[in-house]
């Protein structure tokens, strides 16, 4: 299969990664700088691929590995899409945005990526959607070779997916950065937190977030959160965010 990728960033590094894994490799990258185009294919060790700023070949699949805000924008030969499926790898974009395409879907995998860390993709899930059905079992055969959980689901279904990951990736990664913040004043290191974060994560998994929910908000703590509200005194971004979160767990909280 011949395979396009448009975009050097985090996600398209670990699917070119994954693609020479299961023996089907990219032949073009797409890099709207070719110097930055080529220390990619540096970077992983891809030699027999065509690096352009444009497709310029005929492919079987064109993923788009760019950001949310670009994917509709994206221009493409009419010439180059005779048999072209057009994918975009996003959680929030509706697949209406490629419907300028003959054949278009989404392949979106339920992960964050990072260049510098390594990706088991066997467990991860891909949610995939496609504008007709035999497009959908084509980008379905890709996804299977990929990872082990396809999961077909619509783009609404989809967004309130990545809403989830949001809540439970991003947001909670900012407040470890809080959390680290304040470690640094103690002379401990966020390490020492990753026995409590792992439980929490077990926890929740084994019998859901909302059994597992501890803490002085859920126990009506009045005592523990004023000292806490204390300690964040002339941050008040942070002792806003404190207070929400408190009482958004227990509304019946009295702050």
């Amino acid at each position: 299969m011949k395979i396009a990728i448009i975009g050097t960033g985090n996600l398209a590094f670990h699917l070119t990664k994954r693609l020479i894994e299961i023996g089907n490799p990219p032949s073009l990258i797409i890099s709207r700088n070719l110097k930055n185009g080529q220390s990619f294919v540096d970077s992983i060790g891809l030699d027999s691929v065509a690096i352009s700023t444009a497709i310029s070949q005929d492919c079987d699949l064109i993923f788009l590995a760019v950001p949310d805000r670009q994917i509709a924008n994206q221009s493409i030969e009419e010439k180059y899409l005779q048999k072209s499926i057009v994918v975009h790898l996003s959680g929030s974009q509706n697949i209406t945005s490629l419907s300028s395409f003959s054949n278009y879907g989404v392949l979106y995998p339920l992960q964050t990526f990072t260049k510098e860390k390594q990706i088991n993709w066997d467990n991860i899930p891909i949610l995939i959607e496609g504008n007709n059905v035999l497009t959908l079992e084509k980008i379905k055969s890709v996804a299977e070779l990929l990872t082990k959980k396809v999961i077909h689901c619509n783009s609404e279904e989809r967004l309130k997916v990545h809403l989830s990951a949001v809540l439970s990736c991003n947001f909670t990664n900012y407040l470890y950065q809080l959390a680290q913040k304040h470690l640094n004043e103690t002379g401990l290191v966020f390490s020492d937190l990753q026995h409590l974060i792992q439980e929490t994560i077990d926890k929740a998994v084994a019998i859901g977030p909302e059994k597992a929910q501890t803490g002085p908000a859920i126990r009506g703590d009045g005592e523990t959160i004023r000292l806490h509200l204390e300690l964040l005194d002339g941050n008040e971004s942070e002792k806003s965010l404190y207070s929400q979160i408190s009482k958004s767990i227990n509304p019946n909280l009295k702050l």
